[in-house]
């Protein structure tokens, strides 16, 4: 399993090179197994999981092509399910 992510290599003003990441994500409101993570009425999301057929071409795809790897990962997700109940989380006011 790979995670899409984005990252740049920096200048630093006095020299020397700094670098930044981060993993994308997407909306996952409607994601079975992810939804119950969440409180009620707040945004779901998940990080972007590439396919690892998919790994060397997201290295080098163009930037208006890459939402077409922008997809929920039911497959792996409905796997794991069928080995840990997930209970959803019962929220109380404090």
């Amino acid at each position: 399993m790979g995670i899409a992510g984005v990252y740049a290599r920096w200048k630093k003003p006095g020299g020397g090179d700094f670098f930044s990441f981060a993993m994308l994500t997407l909306n996952a409101d409607n994601h079975p197994f992810i939804k119950p993570f969440h409180k009620p009425g707040e945004e779901k999301r998940m990080v972007v999981i590439l396919d690892p057929k998919d790994y060397y071409a997201w290295l080098s795809v163009p930037v208006d092509q890459a939402k077409g790897y922008f997809k929920q990962w039911r497959e792996l997700w409905m796997g794991i399910r069928r080995y840990w109940r997930v209970r959803p989380i019962r929220y109380r006011r404090p």
